[in-house]
């Protein structure tokens, strides 16, 4: 997992997850190191940001599938040779339909996801404060509460 903020990769290591801080460390040699050269098979962009896009572009294995889950809010220049040279897979996963919604929030009251430590829960009156946070990169998740 590459992540730049201190907080959230602490987090992440605690769940058990190899870390790696991609602004003080060399994502490159790190996953070349972790995959014998090989570079990963898939990408989960879920940073919405160019640079994480690039790296995990950077960093897949031919014939790799990178997919995007989180939105861009600027463009992002593609080099249509390096995806069809990689043969990579490029996919869009929105991730916002009822039915996912209902299968994960069923998983997490089932207890089958351990939300200790990454999971925040606040009152929905505080639905703006909990959005300046995690656009400041505080915090990992954050859960409303109703009532």
């Amino acid at each position: 997992m590459s992540e730049p903020n201190a907080e959230r990769r602490g987090k992440i290591a605690a769940l058990g997850a190899h870390v790696v801080d991609p602004v003080g460390e060399d994502l490159e040699a790190v996953v070349s190191g972790l995959t014998g050269g090989d570079g990963v098979d898939v990408f989960h962009d879920a940073a919405g940001a160019g640079a994480a896009l690039r790296s995990g572009l950077a960093n897949l294995a031919p014939g790799g599938r990178v997919i995007l889950q989180s939105g861009h809010e600027g463009p992002f220049e593609i080099q249509p040779n390096e995806i069809m040279m990689g043969e990579f897979e490029l996919l869009g996963s929105l991730g916002y339909r009822p039915e996912e919604f209902d299968g994960v929030i069923g998983c997490m009251s089932a207890g089958e996801y351990d939300t200790n430590g990454w999971v925040e829960v606040m009152k929905l009156d505080d639905a703006v404060e909990a959005i300046h946070r995690l656009r400041a990169g505080a915090g990992t998740k954050i859960l409303l509460r109703v009532g």
